[in-house]
């Protein structure tokens, strides 16, 4: 949020003894900003916010404005850093409040549409780094989707033959496996809900690993790559985009608890 106020603003205050001056330095840490204003505000401009072109401060109803002599433009000293910004401002764009809300775009009307046709993006962002090994104590006197996945890591350590009983009414349960099956119940009722809706995954550790819908070839970002912003976005561009989900819900519950 961009603004300016009196609690930040230097002024001057002359102490009555010492007859000296004391100027106040600009502190944004007692800012006060009463946010009701944002969804009830009498105050409305449109477009954007006149800026400092060197720190981003906005011109309030405390900046001083003077004309320039033979130039349209008029002239405003920034109160933080002091630059002198040349602007073209209208009278009527020069703040005269304290509290003034930018629309910056106008309202507009929307067709409504039906939970069914929403075909916009989720994308879930796991981490699977070692931290998300360490498991907690819970309550869960039930079978999770996870349990499959778990009772395959105590064959291959016990033997094909054995069969833990994992379900009881505490078991422990890594952060892993709790956003899993957390994400595993958001996309059943996703499913039901939003079905037109574009489901993706991406994993991170040491590298970024895109999944997307599981349908596409899974796309690995490590080392260097992940330091340019070019590269990666040349990689985001080459991949396909994602199927809704109900065309991909199953094969994206397994990537998901692979």
């Amino acid at each position: 949020m961009n603004f300016a106020s009196e609690y930040v603003l230097s002024k001057n205050k002359t102490l009555s003894d010492t007859k000296e001056t004391n100027v106040f330095q600009p502190d944004t840490n007692v800012i006060s900003v009463t946010f009701d204003h944002l969804v009830d505000s009498n105050n409305t401009h449109a477009g954007e916010a006149i800026l400092c072109s060197k720190c981003r401060a906005v011109l309030s109803t405390h900046s001083k404005i003077t004309d320039l002599e033979n130039d349209s433009k008029k002239q405003w000293i920034c109160e933080f850093c002091n630059f002198e910004n040349k602007i073209f401002v209208h009278k009527d764009e020069i703040p005269n409040q304290e509290e003034i809300t930018y629309l910056l775009e106008s309202n507009h009307q929307t067709l409504p549409t039906s939970p069914s046709s929403d075909s916009t993006y989720t994308v879930y962002c796991i981490d699977i780094s070692g931290s998300m090994s360490i498991s907690s104590l819970v309550n869960a006197d039930l079978n999770l989707p996870t349990d499959q996945k778990r009772i395959e890591r105590f064959r291959n350590v016990a033997g094909q033959d054995y069969n833990p009983r994992l379900s009881s009414r505490q078991r422990h349960i890594t952060r892993l496996e709790a956003v899993q099956i957390a994400i595993d119940d958001n996309l059943n009722v996703l499913e039901k809900n939003s079905p037109a809706k574009k489901i993706g995954i991406v994993t991170f550790n040491q590298m970024v690993s895109v999944i997307g819908d599981g349908k596409i070839n899974q796309l690995n970002i490590e080392g260097d790559s992940l330091e340019s912003k070019n590269e990666i976005k040349t990689l985001a561009e080459q991949t396909p985009d994602l199927d809704c989900l109900s065309n991909c819900k199953n094969i994206l519950k397994k990537k998901l608890l692979e």
